[in-house]
Formats: C-alpha cells, structure tokens, sequence
C-alpha cells in the first residue's frame, strides 16, 4: 500500500510443496484515488521473472465517474502491449449514465472499430425509463438499432411494467416482444430506501423516538448539502428537506412539526456534493 491507502501491489502464490509464485498484479492510481492502471503478470518459473499478461488503464472525469475502460494484452513478440478493446461512458449533470459504448482494436487498420453502443434515459426521480442498444454496421458505417427496454415505474419509484421490443429492419421500427407487469405488497417502502448501501455516515438518536424531534449525527470527509427523505412503513413521504453539514463531525436537528404517529420510519440521506447516501430506520413510540 502507499501512504494514501491505496493498494500498490498484490502477489498470488499456490502451494506445490512450498509457496510458488502465480500471480502479481500492480495498480496506480490518480489524486483522487481512482484507480487507473492495473498490470497483471505471471510467475516464468524457468527465467524467476514475472512476465506481463495483461494492463487495464481506466479515466475518471471531475466527478469521479468512470468514463473510459482500455484492456490490453502483451504482445507474442515480448516487447510490448497490443490494444484489445476500449469502453467508453457518458454521464449526465446528475452523474447518471447516459451512454456506453465499445470499439474493439482492429490489427489491419491499427484502429479501433466501433462494436456496441447503449443509450439510457431517466425520469425526473432518477430512474431508468429507458435503454437501448445498438451494433456498428461496418459497410454502411452507421449505428443499427437492435433492442429496446421501456420501464414505467409509481409514485414510490418501483418498477411497475416492462416493455421489450426488438428491431425490424425490414418495417424500419420497434416490434413488441415481451413485457412484464410488476406488483408489491403493501406495506411499501421506496426502492430508493436502501439499507445495505451505507457510504454516507451517519447515526438517529433518540431511537426509540418519544418526541418530534429527531438529532441526524455526520461526520463528512467535506461540507455536504445532506437531503432528508422521511417515510413513513407504507412507503409515503412525510418530508423533504435539506441541510447544509460542515466536513467532520456534526448534528442536524428534525422538527416533525405535525406530529409523528406511532409506528416505524425511514430516513433516506444523500449527500448532494458527492452523492453518497444511506438509510435510516427508527421506531417513534
């Protein structure tokens, strides 16, 4: 590891009466510890060198978002690294992926080729409404479309209907081929409450809550705009509101001026600057 945390280096190694090297992978990575090289080798038992296999190189762009994917294989010659393909990613102002696409080396041209491309498009709470992708036609040098998945989602931002359809190039169009309808038991809770993803760190206290008031404890590695979702166990929005947070340590205080009826809730937490997020859950008794 280097100062910083970030993993340098790593050695695989399997057992044939003693430890015999296998792998070693290396890493660098940028200043805001996005990792953008990885060179794998192995272990030449007859020269005890390790040998390059391959390199993946990766670029971020101001948000941290990664917006190019290169893989590369070391060439049969030994002497240096051939490109085999490269993704490419675009995001939106909300740093949601917009678009993916690949373009595969092509040795005779010593160019890449554009192969696939993906298309996504969000509604106004982030969600993925649709996606379509499409192939490169060599010979006429155009994008052809070939699939499309539509998705409709409720006032709770589920997934409620599915709509695939395949493309006819002889009528030039989409053609329905599937679609698929979704249901929930009640109680609901948004699928944008997600327990297990927990990058933002935070704690509730009182919890159990007797009052209504509630005291949100932070601790930012910036100053953060911290938006709070407060939901009720059938999924309904009781408030929306955010607060400006200091980098380190601190405290938000919630004022639940119309009162809380008994029961379970859920807090919802995102940080607006880096869009970390966590969820909450207290009981107000």
């Amino acid at each position: 590891y280097d100062a910083a945390g970030n993993l340098m280096s790593k050695v695989e190694q399997t057992w044939n009466q003693d430890w015999e090297n296998f792998f070693q992978y290396q890493y660098a990575y940028d200043l805001n510890h996005n990792d953008t090289l990885q060179i794998t080798q192995t272990w030449d038992a007859a020269s005890s060198l390790w040998v390059n296999q391959n390199k993946y190189i990766y670029a971020f762009d101001a948000n941290n978002n990664k917006i190019m994917f290169g893989s590369f294989d070391w060439g049969v010659n030994g002497n240096s690294w051939i490109p085999v393909f490269t993704n490419l990613y675009d995001f939106n102002a909300n740093n949601l992926e917009v678009g993916e696409s690949e373009q595969n080396w092509d040795a005779g041209s010593s160019a890449f080729i554009n192969t696939y491309k993906e298309v996504f498009t969000y509604d106004a709470n982030f969600n993925n409404t649709r996606y379509e992708d499409f192939s490169w036609d060599n010979g006429s040098a155009t994008w052809v479309s070939h699939s499309v998945f539509n998705y409709q989602f409720d006032t709770y931002n589920h997934l409620v209907y599915e709509l695939y359809q395949a493309y006819s190039p002889s009528g030039s169009a989409y053609v329905n081929t599937d679609q698929y309808f979704f249901y929930y038991n009640q109680p609901l809770i948004p699928t944008s409450i997600n327990e297990t993803k927990n990058d933002l760190q935070a704690t509730i206290y009182p919890n159990p809550a007797t009052g209504n008031e509630l005291n949100l404890s932070l601790n930012l590695s910036t100053n953060g705009e911290i938006e709070v979702k407060t939901y009720d166990s059938e999924g309904r929005l009781i408030s929306s509101e955010t607060h400006s947070a200091p980098g380190g340590a601190s405290n938000i205080q919630l004022n639940y001026n119309s009162g809380l009826s008994n029961g379970v809730y859920f807090l919802q937490l995102v940080d607006q600057n880096t869009r970390k997020e966590t969820a909450l859950k207290f009981i107000k008794e």
